[in-house]
């Protein structure tokens, strides 16, 4: 599937220094897809919660928006890679991540002004050292572990990898990572540590099997929003009293550790056909503090499994199958306890885009960073499965595919009843007019299901212009 914002990649044949210029102008437009986000906003001295939208169909938006990109890959030494790359986020008028509502230029839906000097717009600043069996990457990186159900953005520390080869275990290799999440200064300040080791097996030239361990630290307030929304939909529809919802989001600090295992694999087990599968278990308990100095611990317990099989039909038709679930839970309701247990999947920063309205994919993905996100909506989780189509020919590109998808906790009491989240297809097209210029098409339709209390048809269509210039 093509992706929004291109990342700069090594070129097949080695250069000294690879430079790349992206330009991305788009036009989009949505209409109707659920607002799965409560709106908040100050009142005087006093937080307002507008709780009447919540899953209810947005109003329709057009808007235009531009991306530019540069990066630049410098083979320094034999042993020695420098990689820079930058980008000005998307830049448009709006001041959230959802379709614009007032006037204000943003990029990423920070005004211009702070952030267009963010660190957020230093992507990857990194040297690659390489030796015989180890090679090692320092600075902010690319990082990505499970497939992308746990995280996949970047990050800031060192990774490692070590082909066992030199010590006798051939087609073995072993991947470290040690990271701190966040995107800014401020988030940087107070360290959140991710950590990862993944043992790697390799069938062949293209075919692996591992084993992997993620341990994350929480300490700087990620992964705080996640948990009091899951609250805050315990409280919304019983009261029109917004106190409870006062005090859930009077602080934004959180604290805890969680910790993933899991399995994953590649295969090619016919001609033509491409196998992967990813399975997670987490565990853990996180601390977030609410009004009063009173605090609520949840105790974490989920789960998460993806397959996708690829099949090429000829040279230029291909057809796909892929499935998933990840595990939800109804909105904890605290009472007088401390504790409370939370079956919901978290991902630290995942990158879920299995279809384009519902998980954000399309050609959305990769222009803004990964954000803390509980399975499904507010938690609920997801399953679901479908197809796809894809064709290519010379210089064109075109994909088409459909998906089912259901909550895989009991439905929230704001919706319809039903746990049926609803259908999605997608359509994505890709057109390289000129070597350095090509243009895609993006439009995707969801039929909202039972756990909607409106059935609204929304879709998305997205255009996009982009010119790339450099080596």
């Amino acid at each position: 599937m093509m992706v929004g914002a291109p990342r700069v990649v090594e070129a097949e044949a080695r250069t000294s220094t690879l430079i790349d210029v992206a330009v991305l102008l788009r036009l989009s437009t949505h209409a109707g897809d659920p607002q799965t986000t409560m709106d908040v906003h100050w009142e005087g001295e006093n937080l307002e919660f507008d709780t009447n939208r919540l899953l209810q169909p947005r109003p329709q938006q057009t808007y235009p928006s531009a991306v530019v990109i540069f990066g630049v890959e410098h083979e320094a030494e034999e042993w020695l890679t420098l990689r820079l790359f930058v980008d000005t986020g998307e830049l448009r008028t709006g001041s959230s991540l959802d379709p614009p509502s007032d006037a204000k230029f943003t990029t990423n839906g920070s005004p211009v002004s702070t952030g267009f000097f963010s660190l957020e717009r230093v992507r990857e600043l990194a040297a690659s050292f390489a030796w015989q069996h180890v090679s090692l990457d320092i600075g902010k990186r690319y990082t990505q572990v499970g497939d992308s159900l746990i995280f996949e953005d970047y990050a800031t520390g060192a990774a490692f990898t070590l082909d066992l080869a030199g010590i006798g275990l051939d087609d073995w290799q072993l991947h470290g990572s040690g990271v701190l999440v966040g995107q800014t200064i401020e988030e940087l300040e107070i360290p959140a540590p991710l950590a990862i080791l993944r043992l790697e097996y390799q069938l062949s030239l293209f075919e692996s099997v591992g084993a992997f361990g993620v341990f994350y630290s929480e300490r700087n307030g990620r992964l705080h929003d996640v948990l009091a929304s899951a609250l805050s939909e315990g409280v919304i529809g019983t009261t029109t009293d917004q106190t409870p919802l006062e005090r859930i989001w009077s602080n934004d600090t959180s604290a805890g550790n969680v910790t993933y295992v899991g399995v994953d694999a590649h295969l090619l087990p016919a001609d033509g056909l491409s196998i992967r599968a990813t399975g997670a278990f987490s565990f853990g308990a996180l601390e977030v503090d609410i009004a009063d100095q009173s605090s609520l611990t949840f105790d974490l317990r989920s789960w998460a499994a993806s397959a996708q099989a690829n099949y090429g039909i000829s040279t230029n038709l291909g057809v796909g199958a892929f499935a998933f679930a990840l595990s939800g839970d109804e909105p904890p309701v605290r009472g007088n306890a401390d504790h409370v247990d939370y079956r919901a999947f978290i991902g630290i920063a995942p990158y879920w885009t299995w279809t384009g309205i519902f998980f954000s994919g399309g050609l959305s993905q990769g222009f803004f960073p990964g954000r803390a996100t509980a399975a499904g909506v507010n938690g609920h989780g997801v399953g679901g499965g479908g197809g796809s189509v894809e064709y290519s020919k010379g210089n064109g590109f075109v994909e088409l595919r459909t998906a089912g998808l259901w909550s895989t906790s009991p439905p929230t009491v704001l919706g319809d009843g039903g746990r049926f989240y609803g259908i999605e297809t997608d359509l994505i097209a890709e057109w390289d007019m000129l070597r350095w210029l090509g243009v895609s098409v993006e439009l995707d339709v969801f039929w909202p299901g039972s756990f909607f209390p409106q059935r609204d048809t929304a879709f998305r269509a997205i255009g996009q212009l982009h010119a790339h210039l450099g080596d």
